[in-house]
């Protein structure tokens, strides 16, 4: 059985060759000072009981949102900047894309309780400790922003999916002639 696969071959990178293992530490310290900053914060909120308030609930869910996504992106990069040529497949792009509209919806909808959380605490300061409740802050953080970032991505990665299986896999090896390049 051949597959077809398309490959998408990436230009954008300037002098890498030259500055490769300069450009290599700078994208992996990036990596690192993301990853063990934010997940520092999320541990000193998810520890001292006294920021357990839905404004630091909320930063937290951004932080590991923010890992997340910094996890998506960073180890690609770094592969790419290692190996000689910038390849991807298109269904691995696609897969990427999808990941990234997921993570940046979420982080819309976390932004938007949380500008929803500071109103309620500047313009209802009597009443914000009974509408602000733990559950509700769960509620919002956990259920809603999940049902929200499914109905919105549902529809890529039914396309995601189709691809894959009509077209084939994501390690598949290409046919020379399905380049193109971007």
């Amino acid at each position: 059985m051949e597959l077809n696969v398309t490959y998408i071959t990436l230009d954008g990178y300037v002098d890498l060759d030259k500055y490769r293992a300069l450009y290599f530490v700078i994208f992996f310290s990036a990596f690192v000072v993301i990853i063990c900053s934010n997940s520092t914060i999320v541990c000193l909120i998810w520890i001292h009981k006294n920021l357990h308030e839905p404004m630091y609930f909320f930063i937290a869910a951004l932080l590991l949102n923010s890992i997340l996504f910094s996890s998506a992106i960073y180890p690609k990069i770094l592969v790419d900047i290692l190996s000689e040529k910038q390849v991807v497949t298109y269904s691995t792009c696609l897969f990427q894309w999808y990941i990234l509209y997921a993570i940046g919806g979420a982080e819309f909808w976390l932004l938007m309780f949380m500008a929803l959380d500071r109103y309620l605490a500047i313009c209802k300061p009597l009443q914000y400790p009974t509408i602000m409740t733990k559950s509700r802050v769960n509620t919002l953080r956990g259920l809603e922003v999940r049902k929200k970032a499914m109905r919105t991505c549902l529809p890529h990665l039914i396309v995601f999916l189709n691809y894959v299986f009509v077209y084939g896999s994501l390690t598949a090896a290409a046919s020379p002639e399905s380049k193109c390049t971007v």
